[in-house]
């Protein structure tokens, strides 16, 4: 709709090979505040438990039955530079997701439920291998207008960020 910034798809293949089934039930639950998907497990007359398990089961479907990704790392494990990837926020991603996260052409990623609720697997992965049918280009490969991004870039390039969130996650940081 016009005026309306643009919804991710959820069932996206590329986001469903980083997602895990614990996100998406807690996206589900809990929805994203500031955006349009309403928690669906927090009040009254909201789904079930098994409902929403059934939920994600369709979700996966929808995206032609993508597994969930078997991701044996800590939730926390980023320990890139905060600096570098203030820097690299500031290059790279700004202009889609807003100087402060707040969402622009991009998805807002300065959102508390979303910063709580993804891992630092999902973070990285999503940056390295971007998003087909998305402007959200994989940082692992050049473009005709940015060089390829190494590992410990893709890393950097989150770790500021996690201090959207007070700080949780983030080691030695203080940007």
């Amino acid at each position: 709709y016009p005026g309306m910034p643009a919804f991710p798809s959820i069932g996206n293949p590329d986001f469903l090979a980083v997602a895990s089934d614990a996100f998406l039930t807690a996206t589900v639950r809990g929805g994203r505040p500031g955006r349009r998907m309403p928690a669906w497990g927090e009040k009254d007359g909201g789904l079930r438990p098994d409902e929403i398990a059934q939920v994600v089961a369709h979700v996966r479907q929808l995206g032609g039955g993508v597994k969930p990704p078997d991701d044996r790392k800590p939730r926390r494990w980023v320990e890139g530079d905060p600096k570098e990837g203030a820097l690299l926020f500031g290059a790279y991603c700004a202009s889609c997701h807003g100087p402060k996260g707040e969402g622009k052409e991009g998805p807002a990623l300065n959102n508390k439920v979303l910063l709580a609720n993804a891992t630092d697997t999902y973070l990285v992965e999503t940056i390295r291998r971007g998003r087909r049918g998305t402007e959200m280009e994989g940082f692992a490969n050049p473009s005709t207008v940015r060089p390829a991004l190494a590992g410990t870039e893709l890393e950097s390039i989150w770790t500021p960020l996690r201090t959207w969130e007070g700080g949780q996650g983030v080691r030695g940081s203080s940007v």
